[in-house]
């Protein structure tokens, strides 16, 4: 699963700013805004976003793309597996 793979490889300085150069948020935005995405494959994504944005130019990129309405959506209307990782 390759939003898995971006989680691993996200704990890479060099390589978060890569993803964000290649296009690599844009996917991951629309895996945590899309209603019929699987538990396991949000939960991931929202892993690989977290872990992308230990970087200051992710963040603003993220904020840019709407990550902060899609994230508190998900905090009220989702299963409590996927909330508490929004928490953590």
């Amino acid at each position: 699963m390759v939003v898995v793979v971006v989680v691993q490889c996200a704990e890479d300085a060099s390589i978060r700013e890569l993803i964000r150069q290649y296009g690599g948020l844009v996917p991951l935005v629309n895996i945590v805004n899309d209603p019929s995405v699987n538990a396991d494959v949000l939960l991931a994504a929202i892993g690989a976003i977290w872990k992308l944005s230990l970087s200051a130019a992710n963040v603003a990129a993220l904020q840019k793309l709407g990550i902060i309405p899609v994230l508190v959506r998900l905090l009220t209307n989702q299963p409590e597996k996927v909330r508490a990782s929004l928490t953590d």
